[in-house]
């Protein structure tokens, strides 16, 4: 009965173990998923403007907040995009693009 109960043990150790080293490799696969640069695809009209006014009211976290939600962007990504904005860089928008 008592190799059993080591078997058991050594089979669900070794399996938690596998499972721990899975997630950790699709965490980091998933964060090698969100765009190099955020700044050179164009976003929405309306997502940017919000985006301005969030930061014209001193509330950038919200502005990364609704550009995280509308875009589907990373935490990083939508960071590098409020902080062109308050830094007054271009930031490309679909209206230009229609524009072109």
């Amino acid at each position: 009965m008592d190799v059993w109960m080591w078997v058991f043990f050594a089979v669900a150790v070794g399996g938690g173990l596998a499972l721990g080293l899975y997630r950790e490799s699709q965490r980091r696969t998933q964060r090698r998923r969100s765009p190099a640069s955020p700044l050179s695809h164009a976003l929405p009209d309306d997502v940017v403007a919000r985006a301005r006014e969030r930061i014209g009211e001193g509330k950038p976290v919200h502005a990364i907040k609704e550009l995280r939600e509308a875009t589907g962007y990373d935490l990083r990504s939508a960071k590098t995009i409020v902080d062109a904005l308050q830094a007054g860089r271009h930031v490309p928008t679909l209206g230009e693009s229609a524009a072109d």
